[in-house]
């Protein structure tokens, strides 16, 4: 399942796409616009009550690992 946001919508925007989602109740989420923020994560994840994956920080997490 998809739900289209843009990464420079407001909590409004996200909110409403987030409950969209829950309709098909997901069990993770995936964020997958490196421009999504940790704010715009908490807008989505709140409403759905489920994880939630942002590519940058997930892509920042495999860097350090392969580092180290």
């Amino acid at each position: 399942m998809a739900e289209a946001l843009a990464p420079s919508a407001g909590a409004a925007v996200a909110g409403e796409a987030a409950c969209r989602l829950a309709a098909h109740k997901p069990d993770l989420v995936a964020m997958d616009c490196m421009s999504y923020t940790p704010i715009t994560k908490e807008w989505v994840k709140g409403p759905l009550g489920v994880p939630a994956l942002l590519a940058i920080t997930a892509t920042g997490r495999v860097l350090r690992e392969m580092l180290e």
